[in-house]
C-alpha cells in the first residue's frame, strides 16, 4: 500500500504509480486501475491515464475517495537495479526475493546491490548478493560479499557455511574446510546440514591447499573475523 506522501515522491521521480481504485461504493464495487503520471502545476489534482482519457485531472478528494476503496494498491515498475524512492528496505528485500524464486539472479543481484547502496548494512541484502553470484557461478564476488556479510553479522553459521562453497570454488580447500568446522563450532549442534558441508568438501576435496589469493579466516568460539588482505 502506498499513501500520498509516497505517491508524491514517485512522481517527482518521474515514476509513473498505476493505483487500483473503486469508482462507485464498497457493496457495489467498479474497480478501475490508472496511471497517475504527474502532479497538475497549481498542486491542486493529480494527472491520469485513465481508460481512454489522458492526462485526466483528479482532484485531490476525488483520487483519495476512490483510491482509498481499494486500500490504496499501488504499483511502480522501474528497471532491475533500481528501487522506487518509496519503498521501505523490507519491501525491497521481498521485491529481490521474488526475483530469485523466479530465477531472475541478476535482475535480484542488481535489486540487493540498489539496496545496499540504500541501506549499507544490510544483512539480508548482503547475503542475497552473495547468493546470487553463486548462483551465477561468480565464486570470487561471491567470496568478497559473505566476508562483508560476516563483518555485519560474525556469529553467522549460515553464512559461513555458504562462504566455505565459495572457497572450495576458488581452489581453496584449506579455507573452504575452516570455514565449515567454523560453522560447525559456532552452530553446528542445532543445524545438522553443517556437518554435511564439511564431509562433502573434504570428500570432494582432491588436495587440501591454497593458493596465494585465497581469503584467510580466524574462528573464534563464538565471532569470526575475516583477513581482508586478499581478494578484495
Amino acid at each position: 500500500n502506498m499513501d500520498f506522501a509516497s505517491l508524491r515522491a514517485e512522481i517527482n521521480a518521474e515514476r509513473p504509480v498505476i493505483i487500483l481504485q473503486n469508482l462507485a461504493f464498497n457493496v457495489y464495487p467498479i474497480w478501475h486501475y490508472s496511471v497517475v503520471t504527474g502532479i497538475a502545476p497549481n498542486n491542486d489534482s493529480f494527472l491520469l491515464h485513465s481508460g481512454r482519457h489522458k492526462y485526466y485531472r483528479s482532484s485531490w478528494t476525488t483520487l483519495d475517495n476512490t483510491w482509498s476503496r481499494g486500500k490504496y494498491w499501488a504499483l511502480v515498475v522501474v528497471p532491475a537495479g533500481e528501487i522506487p524512492s518509496s519503498i521501505d528496505d523490507k519491501n525491497a528485500i521481498r521485491a529481490a526475493l521474488d526475483l530469485e524464486q523466479l530465477g531472475k539472479y541478476r535482475a535480484a543481484q542488481l535489486t540487493y546491490a540498489a539496496i545496499l547502496e540504500r541501506w549499507p548494512e544490510n544483512f539480508t541484502a548482503q547475503v542475497g548478493l552473495a547468493n546470487t553470484h553463486m548462483m551465477l557461478e561468480e565464486p570470487l564476488a561471491a567470496s568478497q560479499a559473505y566476508k562483508q556479510a560476516l563483518r555485519l553479522r560474525t556469529h553467522s553459521a549460515d553464512v559461513l557455511n555458504n562462504f566455505a562453497y565459495s572457497a572450495f570454488k576458488l581452489g581453496c580447500e584449506i579455507t573452504a574446510l575452516e570455514a565449515a568446522s567454523c560453522a560447525i563450532r559456532i552452530d553446528g549442534a542445532n543445524h545438522k546440514e553443517l556437518g554435511e558441508t564439511l564431509d562433502e568438501l573434504k570428500s570432494l576435496a582432491s588436495t587440501t591447499s591454497n593458493h596465494s589469493l585465497c581469503p584467510k579466516i580466524r574462528c573464534y568460539d563464538q565471532s569470526l573475523a575475516a583477513n581482508d588482505t586478499s581478494q578484495n
